[in-house]
C-alpha cells in the first residue's frame, strides 16, 4: 500500500487528504483517474474527523487552459443537496514534475442516462434502490418521476445561478442518481462565472468556439456566442431535457452538423409530446430567441410545480402501491432538493402519503414581479406578531391563511402546529413551543389533530428538509392519538431522514436516533404495512 498524502489547498493546515494510487481507480476520463480518498481533519486535543472523497489526478501532459479550466471547476464550491460538493485543488511537486487533484464528494450512484438506458446499479456494480424506485415511476408513473427528477436537476441550477455560475453542459450523462437518494448535477468543468463571461482576461472558452454536446445546447452556445450565453442558455438545455424524459428520446438526432443546423433553426417536435401542459412548458424554454424563454430556473420551476398539480389526486393509503406515488408527494413550490441519507442504513421506507378528504386546489401562482415587491405585511413573521396580540388576531389569522392558500411553507407549518395540541400526549413534546398554544388560545381555535396533521404533510410536500417537520410527522406517525393512522414504516422514514440531515449532538438528530433505537427493540404494530421494495 503507497498511500499518498496531500496538504489542504485552502491554506487549512489540519486538514489534509489520503489515497492509494495502487487501487483500482473509480473513474478514469480524458482528464485523468478518480480514487476513493480519505478528507482528514485533526484538532489540537486529538479529535481526528474523517470523510471519503473523490480524489481526481489530473494527467500529466494536460495543456495548462485544461489545469486552468479543472482548477475553476474545483472553484465552484456550493452546498446544495442537488449539486456535487467540490471541495479543493491541490498542487503537490516532486523532484520532476507538478500533480494536480481536485477533490471533490464522494458520490455512489449511476448516472441519470444509465437509468434511461434502464440500468439500476451503481458503477460498482452494487444496487441503487433508488435507481430501481426511479426506473418503476419512469415505466408506470411518468409524471411522478419527471416531477421527482426534473425539480430536484431544478433545484440544483437554481443554487448555481444563485451563486451568477451558468453550468453550459446540463444533459443526463452530468446528473447523478444516487444509492442515499439524492439526485445530483455534476461536472462544473465548461461551468463559466456570468460576469467573466465579458471580461476583457483570456477566456477559457474562446468566443466563437462550442465546447458541449450540440444535443442540448442552445443556439448561442452552439455559436460560441459568449455576450448572448446567460442563464436562459441552461433554461435551453433543461427544456431539450424535460423533452427527453417525456417522451423517451431526443427532439433531434443525428451526426453534430445534422443536430446543429436543427438546434439553429428547427422548433422541436412538440406534437410527440403528449402532455399539452408540458408541451407549453417546453416550447417557453426550447425558443431560438432567448428573449421569449424563461428568463431564470426559478421561473421554470413556477410553472413545473403547477404543472404536477394539475388534476393531482391522492389515494387513500391503502388504495395502492405506496412507491407508485413517491413523486407526487413532493408536489409544492421551492423545494431545496432530496436529502442525504446515512449510507450506512437498509434502504429507506417510501415517503408517507397523505390521506386526503376532499379535493386538494393550489390557486394559480402571482407574477414573479409581484412576488418581488410583496414584503413585510403578508409576512410570516408579521402574521406571528399580530397573533400574538389578542388586539389584532383577525388580521395576523387572515395573514397567515393568505400565505398558506400561496403555498407558503413556514405559514402552512405554523398553521398545522396552531391547530395542534400535544395536550395529554407526551410522547414527542421536547419541541412544542408555548407561543404556538398562546396564538392558538388568542384565535380562540377548536383543536383538530388531524387537521394539523394534514396542514402539517402540506408543509412537508413544500420542503422536505426541516427537521422540525420531520420530527412531528414521525411522532404524528408513531402515536395515533396525533394522527389517524399509525404508520411505523413512515415514521422511520422521518426520523432516518432526520439522521441524515442534522449534525450529530443536534437535539432533533439525538431524538431521532433515540426514537429510531426504541422502533428497533419494539415489534411494529399488527397495522404496520411492510415497506415496496
Amino acid at each position: 500500500m503507497s498511500i499518498i498524502r496531500l496538504q489542504n489547498g485552502n491554506g487549512e493546515t489540519n486538514v489534509h487528504y489520503e489515497f492509494d494510487p495502487s487501487q483500482k481507480p473509480i473513474g478514469e476520463g480524458g482528464m485523468g483517474r478518480v480514487y476513493r480518498g480519505t478528507q482528514i481533519e485533526e484538532s489540537g486535543n486529538g479529535f481526528r474527523k474523517e470523510r471519503e472523497v473523490a480524489i481526481k489526478c489530473l494527467l500529466e501532459d494536460l495543456p495548462e487552459h485544461a489545469i486552468k479550466r479543472s482548477r475553476r471547476e474545483a472553484s465552484i464550491r456550493i452546498k446544495n443537496d442537488n449539486l456535487v460538493e467540490m471541495i479543493d485543488f491541490v498542487e503537490s511537486k516532486d523532484a520532476f514534475t507538478t500533480h494536480y487533484h481536485v477533490v471533490s464528494e464522494l458520490l455512489n450512484g449511476l448516472n441519470l442516462d444509465g437509468l434511461l438506458e434502464e440500468r439500476t446499479t451503481n458503477h460498482d456494480g452494487k444496487p441503487n434502490h433508488t435507481a430501481e424506485r426511479l426506473l418503476h415511476d419512469y415505466r408506470e408513473n411518468r409524471k411522478a418521476f419527471v416531477g421527482e427528477v426534473f425539480r430536484s436537476i431544478l433545484s440544483g441550477i437554481m443554487a448555481l445561478h444563485d451563486a451568477g455560475y451558468i453550468h453550459r453542459d446540463i444533459d443526463p450523462s452530468n446528473i447523478m442518481v444516487t444509492s442515499e437518494g439524492k439526485i445530483k448535477l455534476i461536472d462544473f468543468g465548461i461551468a463559466k462565472k456570468m460576469n467573466e463571461l465579458f471580461s476583457n482576461e483570456k477566456s477559457l472558452t474562446s468566443p466563437g468556439q462550442f465546447i458541449g454536446k450540440p444535443f442540448y445546447a442552445a443556439p448561442e452556445l452552439l455559436l460560441g456566442d459568449l455576450k448572448q450565453q446567460n442563464y436562459s442558455t441552461d433554461v435551453y438545455a433543461l427544456g431539450i431535457m424535460l423533452f427527453q424524459l417525456e417522451t423517451g428520446h431526443l427532439p433531434f438526432r443525428g451526426a453534430f452538423q445534422e443536430v446543429y443546423e436543427k438546434q439553429m433553426k428547427e422548433k422541436l417536435p412538440l406534437n410527440e409530446v403528449d402532455d399539452k401542459t408540458v408541451r407549453k412548458i417546453i416550447e417557453k424554454a426550447t425558443e431560438k430567441d432567448q428573449k421569449k424563454r424563461y428568463q431564470t430556473a426559478a421561473e421554470f420551476r413556477v410553472d413545473i410545480d403547477k404543472w404536477i398539480a394539475e388534476d393531482t389526486k391522492f389515494p387513500n393509503i391503502d388504495d395502492k402501491p405506496i412507491g407508485k406515488w413517491l413523486g407526487i408527494t413532493a408536489v409544492g413550490l421551492l423545494m431545496v432538493g432530496l436529502v442525504a441519507y446515512f449510507a450506512t442504513r437498509p434502504p429507506k421506507p417510501p415517503k408517507p402519503v397523505l390521506v386526503v378528504h376532499q379535493e386538494e386546489v393550489i390557486e394559480e401562482q402571482v407574477a414573479e414581479v409581484e412576488e418581488t415587491v410583496k414584503t413585510g405585511p403578508t409576512s410570516v413573521e408579521k402574521a406571528k406578531e399580530y397573533l400574538m396580540d389578542k388586539n389584532m388576531v383577525k388580521e395576523g389569522f387572515d395573514m397567515l391563511q393568505q400565505l398558506v392558500d400561496e403555498s407558503d411553507y413556514d405559514a402552512t407549518f405554523l398553521m398545522s402546529r396552531l391547530y395542534f395540541d400535544p395536550g395529554r400526549i407526551n410522547q414527542g413534546n421536547e419541541f412544542y413551543k408555548n407561543e404556538w398554544k398562546t396564538m392558538r388560545e388568542n384565535c380562540n381555535m377548536e383543536v383538530d389533530n388531524k387537521k394539523a396533521h394534514d396542514l402539517l404533510f402540506q408543509a412537508f410536500k413544500l420542503n422536505e428538509n426541516d427537521a422540525a417537520l420531520l420530527y412531528e410527522l414521525g411522532c404524528d406517525y408513531m402515536w395515533t392519538e396525533r394522527c389517524y393512522l399509525k404508520k411505523w414504516e413512515y415514521a422511520k422514514w422521518c426520523f432516518d431522514r432526520i439522521v441524515g440531515l442534522t449534525e450529530i449532538g443536534n437535539e432533533y438528530y439525538s431524538c431521532a436516533n433515540s426514537l429510531l433505537d426504541k422502533m428497533q427493540r419494539t415489534p411494529a404494530p399488527p397495522t404496520s404495512i411492510k415497506p415496496n421494495r
